[in-house]
């Protein structure tokens, strides 16, 4: 079995930056938090955070349930936003960022502090009038990928394991290259299991490559026609969250949401100078 490092060619990073658009929407869709003036919120402030472990920044968005959403109501905001780290007991002060954004500003809290993998953390929300709001989440742990065997033929299925998972949920992702064109899919034939290691949960999915390629491209294409004889797997792994929310647009539409993830690009070696059609398709 062998580990493979991620490749970072321009391919990789436009599959990258495709994956990082389910990142941009989780954001962006916070930022609606109108309120019904008959039925005043319990809650008195929106917060969202999706904390990044390969990032050295992370945000928190916070916003004021209680007034409507214009230019004047969303210019000041007046709280203040602490991080405190569960299991050293160390808090941080955020710092508020404002950004205008269709017409209304955002305030968008960041810290550089260090994201610890596996660990705890609280966001506190505070005002001058007593309001206390708090999120908490645990950040998931840096699962790795396996992949058995490497370098064979597109008929023979490559097993591939990833953890370990910490409670946590992935979302994998294959890409292929052909005619300079990065081609998706979730490969919809993916039988899944879980498996112990150590006390460590970890998942583990077999694929054909000749299977990706078909489900990828929207013609029929054998292996050795790809532009190389990589396939690229992402995935998104998510900290522990509610049973059944495996990814990020299955997260509940509430004033809370906090969560903490990671999402890697890795790349398995297949052989496409073989000589057969049968073997190669």
């Amino acid at each position: 079995m062998m580990y493979r490092k991620s490749n970072t060619g321009p391919a990789v990073k436009a599959l990258w930056f495709a994956a990082t658009a389910a990142i941009a929407i989780f954001i962006v869709n916070a930022c609606d938090n109108s309120i019904d003036p008959f039925n005043p919120p319990e809650q008195i402030y929106s917060v969202y955070a999706a904390f990044d472990l390969n990032s050295g920044s992370q945000f928190v968005r916070v916003g004021d349930m209680t007034q409507p959403v214009t230019e004047d109501a969303t210019r000041e905001l007046n709280a203040e936003v602490e991080l405190e780290h569960i299991e050293s007991g160390q808090v941080y002060t955020l710092s508020d960022s404002i950004v205008r954004f269709n017409g209304v500003y955002t305030h968008n809290f960041y810290t550089d502090a260090e994201i610890i993998e596996e660990n705890n953390y609280l966001i506190r929300v505070t005002d001058s009038g007593g309001n206390v709001e708090e999120a908490a989440a645990q950040m998931p742990s840096r699962a790795g990928i396996h992949f058995d065997p490497v370098g064979q033929v597109c008929s023979i299925p490559v097993t591939v394991e990833i953890g370990p998972l910490n409670g946590g949920r992935i979302t994998p992702l294959f890409a292929v290259e052909y005619d300079g064109e990065i081609y998706q899919t979730q490969v919809t034939t993916l039988q899944e299991s879980f498996f112990d290691e150590n006390n460590r949960e970890f998942i583990r999915f077999s694929f054909r490559p000749q299977e990706v390629i078909s489900e990828a491209l929207p013609l029929p294409l054998r292996c050795f026609e790809l532009d190389t004889d990589i396939i690229y797997i992402e995935y998104l792994h998510i900290g522990p969250v509610d049973e059944g929310q495996v990814n990020l647009d299955n997260l509940p539409v509430t004033g809370k949401r906090f969560i903490g993830y990671h999402e890697e690009i890795e790349s398995v070696r297949i052989d496409t100078a073989c000589a057969s059609y049968d073997l190669c398709f």
